[in-house]
């Protein structure tokens, strides 16, 4: 594989053939070993837990003939105090050369494996489900083309100046077409008459710019673009030492100058392959885990001191900091700004009107001896319910887009 012309992205299909493959890239069950003896069973550097396999990647290296064979493994630590820190992840190396002690090819080019599969510890195990992981390969081209796609796309404030044409056709829109953002703005009026709505209004802003920023996040949008041929793709790789991750965010980028050398040789390490954020949705497992990136460095030369040797590599984080969230703060002050434009608009005769038609509505659900202040309790909590089901239903088209 000529890496500096290409570039690989891997991604999940059903395989329940996987585990016999002699050499599988895979997600998932217990780990397919290359050298039957010297494997780790690790745990955490800070927790001492044992660490939980995550997959594996075969990524052998022609050009390096220690490496015929070649795998790379990954584990991680699921603990709560641990998750999502630089030390819950570990990544570990192993090859072979072509001629070694545990596998021979056949003259007709069959491989004949010397020894079964060692298994691993249950407690090291975090899924049982597995499934394979299939390459695709991106011509660099291609890659050009979306660089050059990103240096082009529109970045906010080029449409300060509006042709007239352009403008004659925003005239041209109905106050239909307008309509949400309307109900948006009237919204937004009838909060900022209270102290609490004000307050939320200075929180809107920090949001806004914070979206802002969002649309100007330049790897962001080069990340998503990357992604978008291939959406589902759980990794990147693209071994050289041009080669830099692809970050899913400008915000809080790893400093990957401090990835130390090399423990054996020395050599400086190089990028490998990232692991992306989509691999979290094929594992409920690690539902509570925020990764953006895993970036993978190893050895330039990918050296070993003996064949059993399965070698710790370097591996960095990047958080996924495109997730926002309401905080219980922010939906309180939003609770209050809209308790107090109901209040308002419920002194109106459509005001009344509705009050009287929602409290017939749920007279069975109120409790009798209910006194005016927990009924203005039990609304509170009815429009409390009302946004968290608008926020799952959100966030499960959300998640969606992944799949």
């Amino acid at each position: 594989m000529n890496l500096s012309e290409e570039i690989v992205v891997g991604i999940p299909y059903k395989n329940t053939s996987v585990d016999e493959e002699d050499f599988p890239s895979k997600v998932g069950g217990t780990p397919k070993w290359l050298a039957l003896e010297g494997f780790p069973q690790p745990t955490c550097t800070k927790c001492s837990n044992p660490l939980k396999f995550v997959l594996q990647v075969y990524a052998p290296l022609e050009e390096i003939k220690e490496a015929y064979y070649r795998t790379l493994y990954l584990f991680v630590c699921n603990q709560e105090e641990c998750r999502n820190k630089d030390h819950s992840v570990r990544i570990f190396r192993n090859q072979l050369a072509f001629e070694n002690k545990y596998y021979t090819e056949t003259e007709e080019g069959d491989l004949v494996r010397k020894g079964e599969n060692p298994s691993i510890p249950i407690e090291h195990i975090l899924t049982k489900n597995t499934f394979g992981i299939e390459t695709i390969i991106i011509d660099v081209e291609e890659s050009k083309k979306i660089e050059e796609a990103i240096k082009n796309a529109p970045k906010p404030g080029d449409f300060d100046d509006i042709d007239e044409d352009e403008e004659d056709d925003d005239e041209s829109k109905t106050s239909e077409d307008y309509r949400h953002e309307n109900e948006l703005l009237k919204q937004y009026l009838e909060a900022e008459k209270t102290e609490e709505g004000r307050e939320m209004g200075k929180d809107f802003g920090d949001l806004v710019n914070d979206l802002d920023k969002a649309q100007r996040d330049e790897k962001f949008i080069r990340f998503t673009k990357f992604c978008a041929s291939h959406p589902n793709q759980i990794l990147r790789y693209c071994r050289s030492e041009e080669s830099e991750p692809l970050w899913v965010s400008d915000q809080k980028v790893p400093d990957v100058t401090k990835v130390p050398k090399c423990s054996i040789c020395g050599s400086k390490k190089i990028f490998e392959l990232q692991i992306n954020c989509q691999l979290l949705h094929y594992i409920p497992e690690l539902t509570m885990c925020d990764w953006g990136v895993l970036a993978i460095y190893t050895c330039k030369k990918s050296c070993a001191k003996k064949e059993e040797d399965y070698i710790e590599e370097s591996i960095v984080i990047q958080l996924n900091v495109q997730e926002l969230e309401l905080d219980d703060k922010a939906l309180q002050q939003i609770l209050a700004a809209q308790k107090e434009a109901k209040k308002e608009e419920g002194n109106g005769e459509n005001g009344q009107e509705k009050k009287k038609k929602k409290k017939k509505k749920n007279k069975k659900k109120q409790p009798q001896e209910e006194s005016k202040g927990s009924e203005d309790e039990w609304e509170e909590e009815e429009d409390i319910k009302e946004i968290k089901e608008v926020k799952e239903e959100e966030d499960g088209c959300s998640e969606s887009d992944w799949m």
